[in-house]
């Protein structure tokens, strides 16, 4: 269900699965992949995990959806020539990342 706060997991599960079966360039894929799973992580903060829903290759907790989102920021990072770029990508990967208590 689409709310005014955003996408649902639903809307989200079928937006990662048809960026699979599309042939895009790579940054532009994991571009569209950590815009998903930041999304889904917000829908999953504001109204619970549903651990027996995916979102792309995450299952909709919000540890799982953190490190996916995590991933994805940091293959970004590894393919962009623009050191800035690759900064910010860094930057918000560990903004994401699942937190622990160390």
């Amino acid at each position: 269900m689409l709310t005014a706060a955003g996408p649902g997991l639903d809307e989200l599960a079928a937006a990662a699965a048809s960026i699979d079966g599309i042939a895009i360039d790579p940054r532009e894929r994991l571009t569209l992949q950590a815009q998903i799973f930041v999304a889904a992580l917000d829908s999953v903060e504001r109204n619970g995990e549903e651990p027996s829903a995916r979102v792309g290759t995450a299952v909709a907790t919000e540890d799982n959806l953190r490190a996916a989102a995590e991933r994805a920021y940091r293959e970004l990072a590894t393919l962009t020539a623009d050191r800035v770029e690759r900064t910010r990508l860094v930057d918000a990967a560990n903004a994401v990342r699942p937190r622990t208590l160390v």
